[in-house]
């Protein structure tokens, strides 16, 4: 019973006449202000405590909810390719694809998310995948940038033809970097326009000299001067020149010093003085875990009957292969 109404009723039932209510008015007034409206609400809200408190509950998650439905959301495909940026950058290449393949089913038409799909399939080792997204996303918007990783992903699958091209439309787009002089440079040299190679590749070591690839390739330029032409000593002396910046540069990769070797190899056909110097270097490259089973014994003739290199051309193979040098670059950065 409510603790007001009690205390009303104690005082009617007093022992002390002086205590109870004076006179019915009085009694009527006191009966009214227990009654009244204000006070049965009290009284209803004491005794259903538990039923106000879960209705309080319900309608602030209610509230809560219908606000969370009310604020506007990303749109799908962008939110999966969100999803796919943040896997993308942690490694999670794998994932990654996923997402966006989600992305652009639900807008075919996002350039950006088949970029994306395109440079994950590249970190993959995927590059005919990978090509074929950059080029749809290329067919949506044309930049230079896209342009470029076409002619990476040619090169890489020695493709060289379509990959000066698409090299050269990312240089008119203005996408003047070293690393697409160097890789067009590369295919030129791979298919022996040494001139045109020459000047790419110098002119990749006048923008970033930092880059190791580029004096590789003009090193190697060189070595296939020795076989066109009658002036093997310059072309060889100049092919070491660039072997010694590449290992300056670093990394100091086994490939180079067997490089290193094949080009003293050259040279001592005209001078066998230099026949122990290529035998040194072709030593280092095999320390350095170069396979013996990858020496061209036809272009190393010229050591044949050296002891040195039967010894080193019979040797065990590395316990672990050395990687090649790299000599077409990535030419965006991510």
């Amino acid at each position: 019973m409510d603790k007001r109404i009690c205390r009303f009723l104690d005082r009617c039932l007093s022992f002390r006449p002086e205590d109870r209510p004076q006179s019915a008015a009085e009694l009527v007034s006191g009966l009214r202000k227990c009654l009244s409206r204000p006070q049965r609400l009290r009284r209803w809200a004491y005794l259903h405590t538990r039923l106000l408190v879960a209705t309080t509950v319900i309608s602030i998650g209610a509230a809560s909810l219908g606000t969370y439905w009310l604020i506007p959301k990303e749109p799908y495909p962008v939110r999966q390719f969100n999803q796919g940026m943040e896997l993308y950058r942690g490694d999670r290449f794998g994932d990654a694809i996923d997402y966006f393949n989600r992305a652009v089913r639900a807008d075919p038409q996002n350039a950006e998310a088949q970029f994306a799909r395109g440079r994950t399939f590249q970190q993959m080792g995927q590059f005919d995948a990978a090509e074929s997204a950059f080029l749809t996303a290329y067919n949506l918007r044309p930049e230079g940038r896209v342009a470029a990783l076409l002619g990476y992903c040619s090169g890489r699958m020695d493709r060289h033809e379509p990959a000066i091209a698409q090299d050269s439309a990312a240089i008119e787009a203005g996408f003047e970097t070293a690393e697409v002089y160097n890789n067009r440079g590369y295919s030129l040299l791979k298919l022996e326009h040494l001139e045109n190679a020459e000047k790419d590749l110098k002119r990749a070591i006048q923008l970033d000299e930092t880059l190791q690839a580029p004096h590789l390739n003009l090193a190697l330029l060189q070595l296939v001067r020795t076989f066109k032409s009658p002036e093997i000593a310059i072309a060889c002396q100049q092919g070491l020149a660039e072997i010694h910046e590449a290992l300056n540069i670093g990394p100091k990769n086994a490939d180079l010093y067997y490089f290193e070797a094949f080009l003293y190899v050259r040279a001592a056909t005209q001078d066998k003085t230099l026949r122990n110097p290529a035998l040194d270097y072709l030593e280092k490259a095999v320390a350095k875990g170069f396979p013996p089973r990858k020496i061209d014994l036809v272009s190393f003739t010229e050591l044949m009957q050296e002891v040195r290199f039967r010894k080193l051309s019979q040797s065990a193979p590395p316990q672990v292969e050395a990687a090649p040098t790299r000599r077409l670059l990535d030419p965006v950065r991510d």
